[in-house]
């Protein structure tokens, strides 16, 4: 029987499936450049785009004050700072070999309440927050988002979308997920430099690490293997085997319509204010710009001298009539108002979809639980649902 691509760790093949994977998304690309570059563009940069290379942002900031706003707003009622988000329960079997050992329930109270803020302190130690919010930012702006978390405890790691690419299932179900990393030779594991530095690189070249995540029909594990490039393949002995439940890697969605590989974030479901607004303000910035060129008319056949009038220092007396000078008038405070009338009409739809308009869960150390959960009904009925699945899936 022929293994399913991804999963023979021996085959040098993910760089192929990867771009396979690439290709087949279509229109998205220029999709996600559209939604990213209304919002913020560094979600998904030009591919062309160099490091040192100041990103193209749009004429209005309020896509970037939106997806900001609402991300922080989700984060802080998911993830509340010093308070945990989940409850430690003992079951009655696990009281009772506790009661057994001399604990009274006062105590077991005790006990699983520092195993709650213990588990806090642990999470802020990967930076897990700070991982969640630029996940979430991926989700709003983009619809998708991959979370890595390390099995050996370090820090979360958030995938652009150029760097991962997916594929599902009928039903949703993730059956390939492949990342690209970059690094340089000098970097890697001494047996991976090696196998590098005999097929010709050097220590300063860079090399991309391709990581499949392919899920095996026979008994729905998933099976992970590493390979550089198309040099070598990782050490075989290296390669993972992962419950669904147990796997670091964490493909989310928006929102994800049955058959597709990737979800439909909240810009792209209001992607026409966006692209109103966006050109609103670039058509209120030309009017601007042209009010802004003051033109001074002179009669041709007036008395006023041009060059003495301009030598002439402030407050002296010249020689000459008003009426042989004016200033060239721009006739368009009408549309100056109807521009700006209309700018703020998409920017109140857009706040209003983005709760711009409702505080941020306070950050303290006595955030009520009432608090907490007024912000996740708020979010619930607002987002139509998503919060939960959020919740469910990123919490558990």
């Amino acid at each position: 029987m022929n293994m399913v691509a991804g999963t023979n760790p021996h085959d040098i093949e993910l760089k192929q499936l990867f771009d396979k994977l690439v290709g087949e998304r279509g229109t998205y690309d220029g999709r996600w450049q559209d939604y990213a570059g209304w919002t913020l563009p560094y979600l998904y940069p030009d591919d062309n785009t160099s490091q040192a290379a100041e990103m193209q942002h749009d004429y209005q900031s309020l896509g970037a004050q939106a997806v900001n706003h609402l991300s922080n707003k989700i984060v802080m009622t998911l993830f509340a700072p010093a308070r945990p988000f989940f409850r430690l329960e003992l079951n009655q079997e696990q009281e009772r070999q506790l009661v057994d050992v001399g604990l009274t329930p006062a105590n077991i109270e005790t006990l699983t309440g520092r195993v709650e803020h213990q588990a806090m302190r642990e999470m802020e130690k990967v930076a897990l927050r700070t991982g969640v919010i630029m996940a979430i930012k991926n989700l709003i702006a983009l619809g998708n988002t991959l979370m890595f978390s390390p099995p050996d405890g370090g820090k979360t790691q958030v995938y652009n979308l150029r760097d991962y690419a997916v594929r599902r299932d009928m039903g949703g179900t993730v059956v390939q997920i492949i990342t690209q990393d970059r690094r340089n030779v000098s970097t890697l594991d001494p047996e991976l430099r090696e196998k590098c530095i005999l097929d010709g690189l050097k220590d300063e070249d860079e090399v991309t690490i391709y990581t499949g995540v392919t899920r095996r029909p026979e008994d729905g594990k998933y099976f992970v293997k590493q390979e550089i490039g198309e040099v070598c393949v990782a050490d075989p002995k290296s390669a993972g085997l992962y419950n669904q439940e147990d796997l670091p890697w964490l493909p989310l969605t928006w929102n994800l319509v049955r058959g597709e590989d990737y979800g439909i974030g909240l810009v792209e479901e209001y992607a026409g204010d966006f692209s109103v607004y966006s050109q609103l303000s670039a058509s209120n910035l030309n009017l601007a710009a042209i009010a802004a060129d003051i033109k001074v008319l002179i009669n041709p056949m007036g008395q006023t001298d041009v060059d003495t009038l301009n030598d002439s220092p402030p407050g002296t007396y010249v020689y000459g009539l008003p009426d042989d000078v004016a200033y060239l008038q721009l006739e368009k405070m009408s549309d100056f108002q109807f521009v700006e009338k209309s700018m703020d009409m998409y920017g109140r739809r857009i706040g209003s979809a983005f709760l711009l308009n409702t505080q941020v869960t306070r950050d303290a150390e006595r955030v009520t639980a009432a608090e907490i959960q007024l912000q996740a009904n708020e979010l619930e009925s607002s987002l139509g649902g998503v919060y939960s699945r959020l919740a469910e899936e990123m919490q558990q």
